[in-house]
C-alpha cells in the first residue's frame, strides 16, 4: 500500500469510529435515564479531547471527526426538550467550536516546529553567504551519489585570484557580493546532480557527477573559469577576478571523497604557480575508458 492508501484507511477507520461514538451517544439521549445521559456526556467529551490532543497533525481528518461525532450528539440533547438538555447542547457546540481551534492551534504549531526544524538543518548544511553547500553538506552529498557502472565522478578545486585585492579596495560589502556573484554563477553550470560548495573565504568546490564523457570535465572546468572571469558589477565598478582550478576524475566505483578533493586541490595550487587557470592531476579513468578519453 502506498502512502496516500495508509492515509485514506486510517482516515476511514477514525471516520468510522467517530459515527459509532455520535450514534451511540445520540441513542442514549432519548433514553430517559439521566445517569446514561451523564455516560453519553463523558464518551462524547473524552473522544474529542483524545481527537484534538492526538490528530492535530491531521487537521481535516480532525475536524471531520470531531464533528460526526459531536453534531448527532449536540442535536439528539437539544431535541430532548428541557432547559437542562438545551443548555447542554449549547456546552456541546461551543465544546466543538474550542476543539476545532485547539486542533488548528496545535497544528500550527506542529507546522511552525517542523519548519524551523527543516530550516536549521538545512542552515547547518548551507553557507550562509552564498547558499551553497558547505563541507559538511559537500561530504553527505559526495556520499550519496550514485556510483553507475561506467560512469565517472570528477572534482573541480577552485579559488579567486585578485579577491583579497578587490576586498580591501572596495570593503566587505562588495566582497560578500562578489562571493554571492560567483555562487550564484556556478549554479547556473550545475546539472541536476551536481554539487556546488564554498569551503573557504574564497575557495569552492564543484562535484560533478555521472558523467560519460572525459571532454565533458574539461569543458566544464573552463566553463567554470570563462565565466567566473567574465566582469562583475560591485558597487558601481566592474571588477575581475582571475581563477585558479584544478580538477581530478575517477571511475564512479573507485572515486574516494577525501583523496579526490587533495588531488584536485593540489592541481588548484599548481594552477595558482603558474598563473591561474585550469590545470588537472592525471586522470586515473583513462586507462579504464580508453575511448571516452580520447
Amino acid at each position: 500500500m502506498t502512502p496516500k492508501d495508509w492515509e485514506l484507511a486510517h482516515a476511514l477507520l477514525t471516520f468510522l469510529v467517530a459515527a459509532s461514538v455520535g450514534a451511540i451517544s445520540a441513542l442514549i439521549f432519548r433514553s430517559s435515564d439521566f445517569s446514561l445521559h451523564v455516560l453519553a456526556t463523558a464518551l462524547l467529551f473524552g473522544y474529542a479531547a483524545g481527537v484534538a490532543s492526538r490528530m492535530s497533525v491531521r487537521p481535516l481528518i480532525s475536524v471531520t471527526a470531531l464533528t460526526i461525532a459531536a453534531v448527532p450528539t449536540t442535536i439528539s440533547a437539544a431535541f430532548a426538550g428541557d432547559a437542562a438538555h438545551w443548555l447542554l447542547a449549547t456546552m456541546f457546540a461551543v465544546f466543538l467550536l474550542a476543539a476545532m481551534q485547539s486542533v488548528s492551534h496545535v497544528y500550527r504549531t506542529a507546522s511552525q516546529q517542523i519548519l524551523l526544524r527543516l530550516e536549521m538543518e538545512r542552515l547547518a548544511r548551507a553557507d550562509p553567504l552564498t547558499g551553497l553547500a558547505n563541507r559538511i553538506a559537500l561530504r553527505e552529498g559526495f556520499s550519496g551519489i550514485s556510483r553507475t557502472t561506467g560512469t565517472m565522478i570528477a572534482v573541480h578545486c577552485l579559488d579567486l585570484d585578485g579577491f583579497k585585492a578587490i576586498n580591501d579596495r572596495l570593503g566587505h560589502a562588495a566582497g560578500d557580493d562578489l562571493l554571492i556573484g560567483v555562487g550564484a554563477r556556478l549554479r547556473d553550470l550545475l546539472e541536476p546532480h551536481d554539487i556546488a560548495a564554498r569551503v573557504g573565504g574564497d575557495e569552492f568546490v564543484v562535484v560533478q557527477t555521472e558523467v560519460r564523457n572525459a571532454a565533458d570535465i574539461e569543458r566544464m572546468a573552463h566553463d567554470i573559469v570563462r565565466s567566473l572571469t567574465t566582469p562583475f558589477n560591485l558597487s558601481n565598478e566592474t571588477v575581475r577576478v582571475g581563477v585558479s582550478l584544478g580538477y581530478t576524475a575517477e571511475t564512479a566505483k573507485d572515486a574516494e571523497f577525501s583523496t579526490m578533493i587533495r588531488l584536485a586541490d593540489a592541481a588548484s595550487y599548481r594552477a595558482k604557480r603558474n598563473g591561474g587557470g585550469v590545470e588537472k592531476e592525471p586522470p586515473s579513468f583513462e586507462e579504464e575508458f580508453p575511448v571516452a578519453a580520447a
